[in-house]
C-alpha cells in the first residue's frame, strides 16, 4: 500500500502548536488554576501589591535578562518579576479563590531560590500551607531562567477554598525574582513532591541561612558542627533537602525506586537500547574506556552529592561533585553498573573528578584525570575494577600551570610507549604560532614525575577556528602507519572533531581533519578503547535539546573506527548490534515516483528499530528516508542525501510539535561576542559532508531509539541526532526523491530488542 505526499525539503518551516507539550495527565483529569494568558492582573481578578509584577504577566524577556524557557507549553505569557531589568522591585499578587479538587498541584517555576522572599505560596484559610521557590541563589548558567515542573501534595486540603500567592520580597541580586506558569490541579504529580509540610518560620530562616552559607563557602570547608546544636540541625536539614535520601525508611526507598522506574518506563523519549544510567540523573562525557579480562568497561561523568557526615564534620561542603559512573559489558550490548569512582569528599576537590582516560599500556589499570588540584592518578585495587585508590603523590601535574607556562592543565590522556609514559595535557597551548586548538605533550618514566615537552601539534585555520580548543582528547594508532586524535570542542558550539596524521619524534602532524557532529548536532565527550579483537571502539555523549523527566543524555552505540586503503576514516556500527534484531520485516523492493514519496505500510512503523536501505547509483537530486512520521505528516524527520552538494542531512524542522525543543547553532558566549542575530542562533537541520564515488549507491543503516537517531552512510559517515516527537502515531517510515523515479533495490526493517532494564 503506497501513498504519495509532499516531498521533504532541506529547509522546512518549523510549525509551532500550542498544544504540543503539557502534563502527562489527560485534559479530563486536570483542572487549570491559571496559565496566565491574560493582559491585566486586575481584569483577571488578581490582587496586586507593590510593583514587582507590573500590570500583568509578560510575553518575553526584560532587558539584561537571560532568556527564559519552559513557560510556553501553552500560550506565550508567564509570570516574571524581573521588572524593567532589575531585581529591586518587590511586591505580591494573589489569585481569586478556587476549590482544591485534586490531590496534587503542579506548576512551572524558575529563577530565585529564596524561601519566603521569591516564592509561590498556597493559601488555605489565609495561611501559607505550601511554598516553593526556583533553584538559583547565585550566578548560574544560561538555563537559570528555565521553568521546571514542581509538585505539591495538597490531598490534605481537598474540598477547601484556596488561593495562590506569588511573592517577590527584598532580594536585590543573584536571581532575586521569580518565574511562574501553568498551575494545574491533577490526579498525578508532575515531579517529585517538594514539600509535604510547610516548615516553621524559624526553620525557613535556618534553611535560608544554610543556603547563604553554601553560596559563600561553595569551595571552602564548612566549620565542624556539634551534634545537637541549631547549626548542626540546620545543615543536616539542608543536606536532606538537597540530597533527598537521608533518614529514608526501606519502604520510602522501595516506593521511590518503583515510582522512578514507572516514570521512566512511561517516558516516550527515553532510549531502550542505548547506554544510560538506570537510576536517572544526567551524565555527560564518556571517559576511561578499557577492555580488561574479557569485559568492556566504560566510565561516564555523573553527579553525586557528598554524604552528610563529611559536611557535618567540617571536611566538605553540600556542593555536588562529579564522579565517574562505571558500566561494564561482556558483549557491548547488555551493561551492568558497578560502583562509581568518587573524589575525596574532604572539601579539597570541589569540582570532583572531571574528564580523563585510562592509561593505555599501563601494567595495572590506571586512571588519569583532571580535578581542580590538577592531573591526578587512580589505580585499580581489584580485577573487577570496583575499587580505585588515589595516588599518594596527587596531583602529579598541579593546577594551575605556573605563571608564564605555555601549557594549560586540563583534560588528560596518556599511554605507555616502550619504557616511557606520554600524556597530552590541556586544551590550549600559549606558544606563539600555536593559536587555536592544541594540546601539550608531557613525558614521564613512572607516571609521577612529568616533564613538559611542548605543543603536540599545530592546528590550521583552513580546518579550525582560533576559538576552538582540544578537550577530552584521545590519541591512538588507527592503521596504515597513521594515528588519530579525537577531541571535544567547546566553541563555537559543542561538537567532536578528529585529525588523522603522522606521529614521530614526539610530534603529531595532522594530514586530514573531520567532524563527527555539525550545527544542530548532539555529540560531545568522545572516548575510544582497543578491544581483544584489535578493534578501535568509539563512544560519545549524546546530549539533550529538550527538557526530559528525571534523566538526561545518553551514550552512542559502539562504533568501530578504522582507515580504508586510501587513508579515509571508516565508521561502522559494531556488528554485535545485529544480535538485538527482532521481528524482521520481509526485504522490500520499492518504486518511488518522480518527485514523490512512498509511505510504507503500518507494519514497518516503529520508534525502536534498525532500517537498512540502498538507493540506486546515479541519482542527481536529493533523496532519502523519513522516520517518526505521523500519518498527517505534521511530525517527521527527514534523512536527506544531496548528491550535487555532497551532503548527508537530518532535517528536524518538523521532528516535534513541542516548541520547547531548541537546537542551538552557537553557544551563548560566541553568539554574544560576534553579535550573531537571534534568527541565526538556532537551526533546524544538521548537515555532514558525504561524497560518493561514480557509480556508488547510497547505503544507509539507521538506528532509531525513541529520541535518538544514528545514521550510518556507506561506512564513511555517521550523523547523530536527538528528536522529540509528541504525537503517539509519529512512527511511520517513508522514502522520497526530488528527482526522477527510482527503484529501491532493498529495504529491510528490524525491531531492536531493549537492553535497558527500564
Amino acid at each position: 500500500m503506497q501513498h504519495k505526499h509532499n516531498i521533504p525539503t532541506l529547509l522546512l518551516t518549523l510549525l509551532a502548536f500550542a498544544s504540543a507539550a503539557g502534563l502527562q495527565a489527560g485534559a479530563d483529569t486536570d483542572i487549570l488554576v491559571s496559565d496566565f494568558e491574560f493582559d491585566s492582573w486586575a481584569a483577571a481578578g488578581w490582587t496586586v501589591t507593590g510593583s514587582a509584577f507590573g500590570n500583568g504577566p509578560v510575553t518575553g524577556d526584560f532587558p539584561h535578562h537571560r532568556p527564559a524557557s519552559g513557560f510556553d507549553i501553552k500560550g506565550t505569557r508567564f509570570v516574571n518579576s524581573y521588572l524593567n531589568g532589575s531585581d529591586r522591585p518587590t511586591g505580591a499578587v494573589v489569585s481569586p479563590a478556587f476549590t482544591i479538587q485534586r490531590p496534587y498541584m503542579n506548576f512551572l517555576i524558575g529563577a530565585g531560590g529564596w524561601p519566603g522572599k521569591t516564592c509561590v505560596n498556597l493559601l488555605v484559610g489565609g495561611k501559607v500551607v505550601r511554598t516553593a521557590t526556583g533553584d538559583y541563589t547565585k550566578p548560574a548558567g544560561r538555563d537559570a531562567e528555565k521553568l521546571l515542573w514542581k509538585t505539591w501534595d495538597v490531598s490534605a486540603f481537598m474540598g477547601q477554598p484556596a488561593a495562590i500567592q506569588i511573592v517577590d520580597g527584598p532580594v536585590t541580586g543573584n536571581w532575586g525574582h521569580i518565574n511562574l506558569d501553568h498551575i494545574v490541579q491533577s490526579q498525578k504529580p508532575a515531579s517529585k513532591i517538594i514539600i509535604d509540610t510547610l516548615p516553621s518560620e524559624a526553620d525557613a530562616s535556618r534553611m535560608e541561612t544554610a543556603s547563604l552559607l553554601e553560596d559563600l563557602r561553595a569551595y571552602r570547608r564548612i566549620p565542624r558542627q556539634t551534634p545537637g546544636t541549631a547549626a548542626y540541625d540546620t545543615l543536616l536539614a539542608e543536606i536532606e533537602k538537597r540530597n533527598g535520601r537521608e533518614n529514608l525508611t526501606l519502604a520510602d526507598r522501595l516506593r521511590g525506586a518503583r515510582e522512578l522506574r514507572d516514570l521512566f518506563l512511561a517516558d516516550p523519549h527515553r532510549p531502550r537500547y542505548h547506554l544510560l544510567p538506570p537510576e536517572g540523573g544526567r551524565h555527560i562525557d564518556a571517559n576511561g574506556g578499557i577492555f580488561h579480562r574479557g569485559r568492556y568497561h566504560l566510565f561516564l561523568l555523573g553527579y553525586e552529592a557528598p554524604p552528610a557526615p563529611p559536611v557535618l564534620d567540617g571536611t566538605d561542603t553540600m556542593r555536588s561533585r562529579w564522579v565517574w559512573l562505571h558500566a561494564s559489558s561482556a558483549d557491548l550490548l547488555h551493561w551492568v553498573w558497578q560502583p562509581p569512582v568518587k573524589p575525596d569528599f574532604d572539601g579539597s576537590m570541589p569540582m570532583g573528578l572531571y574528564s580523563g582516560g585510562i592509561v593505555a599500556g599501563a601494567p595495572r589499570p590506571t586512571i588519569i584525570l583532571h580535578t581542580n588540584k590538577g592531573t591526578c592518578l587512580y589505580t585499580a585495587d581489584d580485577d573487577d575494577l570496583n575499587r580505585w585508590s588515589p595516588h599518594s603523590k596527587n596531583p602529579v601535574i598541579p593546577a594551575p600551570a605556573p605563571d608564564g607556562a605555555e601549557y594549560n592543565v586540563f583534560d588528560p590522556t596518556a599511554w605507555k610507549q616502550g619504557d616511557t609514559y606520554y600524556a597530552l595535557i590541556g586544551n590550549k597551548n600559549r606558544r606563539p604560532g600555536y593559536e587555536g586548538d592544541c594540546t601539550s605533550l608531557f613525558k614521564s618514566p613512572d607516571l609521577v614525575n612529568w616533564t613538559y615537552i611542548g605543543p603536540f601539534y599545530k592546528s590550521d585555520r583552513k580546518w579550525t577556528l582560533v576559538e576552538e580548543d582540544a578537550a577530552c582528547v584521545d590519541f591512538f594508532a588507527i592503521g596504515n602507519g597513521r594515528h588519530m586524535l579525537v577531541t571535544h570542542v567547546h566553541n563555537p558550539f559543542r561538537r567532536v572533531q578528529y585529525y588523522i596524521g603522522a606521529y614521530a619524534n614526539d610530534t603529531f602532524t595532522p594530514e586530514r581533519h573531520g567532524h563527527m557532529s555539525w550545527f544542530g548536532g548532539s555529540l560531545g565527550g568522545p572516548e575510544t578503547l582497543l578491544d581483544g579483537k584489535g578493534r578501535r571502539l568509539f563512544f560519545a555523549w549524546v546530549s539533550e535539546h529538550a527538557p526530559v523527566a528525571g534523566w538526561g543524555s545518553t551514550t552512542t552505540l559502539p562504533r568501530v573506527l578504522s582507515l580504508d586503503a586510501g587513508g579515509d576514516l571508516r565508521i561502522q556500527p559494531a556488528p554485535e548490534l545485529e544480535q538485538l534484531r527482532a521481528n524482521p520485516r520481509p526485504a522490500q523492493k520499492l518504486a518511488v515516483p518522480a518527485g514523490g514519496e512512498v509511505v510504507l505500510p503500518e507494519h514497518f512503523n516503529g520508534d525502536c528499530m534498525e532500517i537498512e536501505v540502498s538507493f540506486p547509483a546515479g541519482q542527481t537530486r536529493p533523496h532519502g528516508l523519513v522516520v517518526r512520521r505521523s500519518p498527517d505528516g505534521r511530525e517527521q524527520t527527514a534523512i536527506i542525501f544531496d548528491p550535487a552538494a555532497g551532503t548527508l542531512s537530518v532535517d528536524f524542522s518538523r521532528a516535534s510539535l513541542n516548541p520547547a525543543v531548541r537546537y542551538i547553532r552557537y553557544n551563548a558566549k560566541i553568539a554574544d561576542t560576534y553579535k550573531i542575530p537571534e534568527n541565526r542562533r538556532q537551526t533546524t537541520i544538521q548537515t555532514a559532508p558525504l561524497k560518493l564515488d561514480a557509480g556508488e549507491p547510497l547505503t544507509l543503516r539507521v538506528y532509531l531509539d525513541r529520541s535518538i537517531l544514528e545514521v550510518y552512510a556507506n561506512d564513511r559517515q555517521c550523523v547523530t541526532q536527538r528528536i522529540y516527537p509528541t504525537l503517539p502515531d509519529a512512527k511511520g517510515v517513508a522514502l522520497f526523491t526530488a528527482g526522477d523515479a527510482m527503484e529501491i533495490p532493498r529495504l529491510q526493517v528490524f525491531d531492536i530488542s531493549p537492553t535497558n532494564p527500564w
